[in-house]
């Protein structure tokens, strides 16, 4: 795992001191026991951890934890949640930061489009009975089908695809195989 430490703890149970952190935009702590944290708030670090319980906190492996400086997220260009999470500084400013926030918003809505259209097509396959079936592997058919038509809106949509059929959707078998063909 990686992230950005947003929050240390430490506590003391039965006379232990226990350490703890979060990271930025993920809910629950990640526990090290008694082994001191060897990074700061604000740190990109990586590690390994196991998790999460049924309180949604995870246990860090012993010695796991890297300081990455290197992979600071806080450098280059601005990241959509650095955008989020802090303030405006000038009129420029929020007008620079709105643009960013449009187009991950955009970039979101295109995709639930997609995806909408796609389940809204393969609903009228096969009631119409375009696509048969199979008897096995229902839900990777499923997923493969989801996943070739959400590929197909997404094309069409940015352009790439051509205005006619594409070749891959006149591929699909209708016959009464147990196994149809989606590609």
């Amino acid at each position: 795992m990686n992230g950005v430490i947003s929050k240390l703890s430490s506590f003391d149970f039965n006379g232990k001191k226990l350490y703890s952190f979060q990271l930025k935009g993920i809910n629950g702590f990640f526990r090290t026991g008694e082994n001191p944290i060897p990074a700061m708030e604000g740190e990109f670090v990586e590690f390994d951890a196991k998790g999460p319980d049924a309180k949604g906190n995870y246990q860090v492996q012993n010695g796991s934890i890297v300081v990455k400086k290197d992979s600071n997220p806080q450098k280059g260009l601005k990241s959509f949640r650095k955008v989020v999470d802090s303030a405006p500084t000038s009129k420029d400013d929020y007008w620079e930061r709105k643009e960013v926030r449009d187009v991950e918003t955009q970039k979101r809505i295109e995709t639930q489009s997609c995806r909408n259209s796609a389940l809204q097509f393969i609903d009228i396959l096969i009631k119409t009975e375009a696509v048969k079936v199979p008897a096995k592997n229902k839900v990777e058919f499923f997923e493969e089908l989801l996943e070739h038509y959400m590929s197909e809106f997404q094309q069409r949509n940015s352009g790439v695809a051509d205005a006619k059929a594409p070749e891959s959707m006149a591929k699909l078998e209708t016959s009464d195989s147990a196994e149809p063909s989606v590609f």
